[in-house]
């Protein structure tokens, strides 16, 4: 329900009825800028404005607070967090950015950016010293970024402004195919080759995939909802379109919700032996604070809690505690207990983290992890210019490498220069299949209930379906004939694999993340998430438009509830939470899952917002807020959409 004062202003928002009942009250000052939100629990968010009415301040729970100052034409020119340090932001005449400092530390300056005469970037000069060059057709339109010898060169067609190819800095060449604004086919060529086509309806909807002419079909009923993907059937609530239940072969799972449409139960069984089984309870405020899983016939009960501002800080097992976290005034992960021991850990002033424990950690300049080092033990990482991860030199002597195409999706990965897989994929994060160090497709992936992991995969002839939780961690992957179960994963609330029965029988992990078992690291769209710590290895490329102060935190420390596929966006939620925060909550019918945007106001769960797809592809340069003059994510949004 919705409230408005006698003003007009909207009041109150009230989900639910009873003691279940969500509610989000708003006060406002005299001159009717916003004052205040406070939700369900209690906690208020406090804004402060300027006389101009610009927010110069946000007062969050727990003490912290941010602050922005703007100059004389509103833009915004420096941002001190909640620990105190100070962001700042240079502009031209015109308003566009031309610097972004970070807080002083050695060795880390300013990132820089030119522009020409239409507003458009030209050169972006990073802290270490490499210009990012940028070149433009006579229409306007990127056709090339220069950066010594990581070039990427982008092949447009003077008609339509589609893109024809996109050679990747290692020679690599993708390749689209378009029948009039639908893609319907991309090839790779290089250290990888493949070929993915699309096939859609009347209607436009995505109807098949192809995989080197493997053939994937899809069905959609009349509201435009996924009923089928290939083998995979799934039956709908009629009131709401949430998926009730799905069947791969003799594998048939059940899903419940909440009024909230959060999941309340779920589980997965081969004909009358129960394989997987989880219920969850939540908070006013959309948290689980229970989890009931049985696998294998075993059950355990799980408790979590969260400190004033959200952030996961313990986890009960059986009612014996097993995970404990604190965190600083801007949300660094200052202590960690869990089953491998207890460890502090110490930050610098843009938030990178030195120590954990008896671990020390050294950045480049631009922020990325460059070296880790325990005792004698040192892992060594190296970045392209565009922030991607290219190798890792681990201290058993081993290296392992990574291949990335024209639109820096992870399409390879080698161990001591040799070929070990390969992916391809049907969008700009999800891997359709895998290769293996010959080329050939090995597993091919089908996507249906979910928007981060499979729900199956063909391995070797073999249909084996992918039971994954709420948050779509791949905890069994189950022969769905036989229900033999082929791997089987345990992790810790931050990700932390306790378990494999079998590394690398399929790639995905954490979150439906990309795992390498060799470094522990998980892959998200544009960075990589490290469980041991927390965090990611790098920055948001986004800066401070992924909606938090702290740069380098996972989902802003709640790693039950929320996921970040993209690994830039604001952390997504799942269905029904609603975050305040400067967030709005999207909704995909074709999953019935929720993630959100930034924006400015909070919306009703689950109401649907139109058929909107939860990400999308990015070219992962250093973003400064809101300069589309620089923004160049549009660029390749508006080429590359993937059918499914």
């Amino acid at each position: 329900s919705l409230v408005y004062d006698d003003r007009g202003r909207l009041a109150e928002i009230t989900t639910g009825t009873g003691d279940e009942a969500r509610s989000y009250a708003f006060a406002y000052q005299p001159d009717n800028t916003l004052d205040s939100i406070t939700d369900a629990s209690g906690a208020v968010m406090q804004f402060d404005h300027d006389a101009a009415g610009r927010i110069t301040g946000l007062g969050l729970t727990g003490g912290r607070s941010i602050g922005f100052e703007h100059d004389a034409n509103g833009n915004l020119i420096g941002l001190t967090t909640p620990a105190g340090e100070r962001h700042r932001f240079d502009y031209s005449a015109t308003g566009l950015v031309t610097a972004y400092t970070p807080p002083a530390v050695d060795g880390a300056g300013a990132t820089r950016y030119s522009h020409d005469l239409d507003r458009r970037v030209t050169r972006i000069s990073r802290p270490d010293g490499v210009n990012l060059d940028f070149d433009y057709n006579d229409n306007g339109r990127l056709i090339g970024i220069r950066a010594g010898s990581d070039n990427i060169t982008i092949d447009v067609n003077p008609t339509s402004d589609h893109i024809n190819a996109v050679t990747a800095a290692d020679g690599g060449i993708l390749r689209f195919e378009h029948d009039g604004p639908l893609l319907i086919a991309s090839e790779w060529s290089g250290d990888i080759s493949g070929r993915v086509e699309f096939d859609y309806g009347l209607r436009f909807e995505p109807v098949s995939v192809a995989v080197n002419g493997a053939v994937v079909n899809y069905a959609h009923d009349r509201d435009g909802l996924l009923t089928a993907a290939g083998e995979l059937s799934l039956v709908r609530d009629a009131d709401n379109g949430l998926i009730a239940s799905t069947q791969l072969g003799n594998i048939d799972d059940l899903r419940s919700y909440n009024g909230f449409a959060e999941l309340s139960a779920y589980s997965a069984s081969h004909g009358a032996t129960e394989l997987y089984s989880a219920s969850y309870s939540h908070d006013t405020q959309g948290h689980i604070i229970q989890k009931v899983e049985i696998i294998d016939s075993v059950s355990h009960t799980y408790y979590y809690s969260y400190n004033v501002n959200g952030w996961l800080a313990e986890v009960q097992t059986d009612g014996v505690v097993t995970e404990s976290y604190n965190y600083d005034l801007n949300g660094n992960r200052t202590s960690v207990s869990n089953s491998a021991g207890a460890a502090s850990a110490s930050f610098d002033a843009q938030d990178r983290m030195l120590t954990q424990g008896a671990t020390s950690y050294v950045y480049s300049p631009n922020g990325e992890l460059a070296s880790k080092t325990t005792g004698t033990q040192t892992s060594s990482y190296q970045y392209d210019v565009f922030g991607n991860l290219l190798r890792i030199d681990l201290p058993n002597g081993r290296n392992i490498e990574y291949v990335v195409d024209g639109l820096n999706r992870r399409i390879g990965r080698k161990v001591n220069g040799t070929l070990t897989q390969g992916w391809l994929y049907q969008d700009q994060l999800n891997p359709v299949a895998e290769l293996n160090s010959n080329g050939d497709v090995v597993s091919r992936f089908v996507y249906g209930s979910r928007s981060n992991v499979p729900d199956y995969m063909v391995k070797e002839g073999v249909s084996y379906r992918i039971i994954s939780d709420h948050l779509g961690s791949v905890r069994l992957v189950v022969n769905a004939s036989d229900g033999s179960i082929a791997q089987r994963i345990d992790y810790d609330a931050y990700g932390r694999v306790l378990s494999d029965s079998n590394p690398g029988f399929q790639p995905f992990g954490f979150a439906g993340g990309l795992y390498d078992p060799d470094t522990g690291l998980v892959r998200f769209g544009v960075r990589d998430y490290d469980p041991d710590t927390g965090r990611w290895t790098a920055k948001d490329p986004l800066l401070f438009r992924g909606g938090t102060a702290n740069l380098y935190g996972y989902v802003n420390n709640d790693p039950v509830n929320r996921i970040d596929p993209d690994g830039q966006l604001t952390a997504a939620d799942l269905p029904g939470t609603v975050v305040v925060d400067g967030v709005i909550d999207l909704f995909d019918p074709n999953t019935g899952q929720n993630v959100s945007n930034p924006a400015n106001a909070p919306v009703v769960p689950g109401v649907p917002n139109g058929n909107l797809t939860p990400i999308g592809p990015t070219l992962p340069i250093p973003l400064v807020p809101l300069d589309p003059g620089i923004d160049l994510t549009d660029i390749f949004n508006r080429f590359y959409r993937s059918p499914c």
